[in-house]
This record gives C-alpha cells, structure tokens and sequence, in this order.
C-alpha cells in the first residue's frame, strides 16, 4: 500500500498486502465494511471522511 490510493480490505487481501487474519487481529481497525486503515493511524474526523468519500468507495 502506497498512501496514495485507499484499496478496501479485500483488494490488500488479494494484493498479499495483508492476510485475512490480520484484518481480523490488531493489525489494522475497521472504519467501514471493507474499509480499513492501519492501528497506528489516529483516526480523526478527516480520516473518517477520506474512508468515506466516493472516489475511494469506487475503488472497492
């Protein structure tokens, strides 16, 4: 993952960015279904609106 796109949980999955179990684990948190961003992100109002904005829902 390069910061510069925000692929879903299934997309990392599929990349081999990460496992199935460490969508699951402490790894990274969920904001949305299949939305994901790594634990040591503070989430913060911005980052729950980058999550949800439609350029990245399409990507999913």
């Amino acid at each position: 993952m390069d910061g510069s796109r925000c692929p879903g949980g299934s997309e990392a999955v599929a990349a081999g960015w990460l496992t199935p179990g460490q969508l699951r684990g402490p790894t990274v948190k969920r904001l949305f279904r299949n939305t994901y961003v790594l634990a040591g992100v503070s989430v913060t109002h911005e980052v729950w609106c980058a999550a949800a904005t439609p350029a990245c829902q399409g990507m999913r």
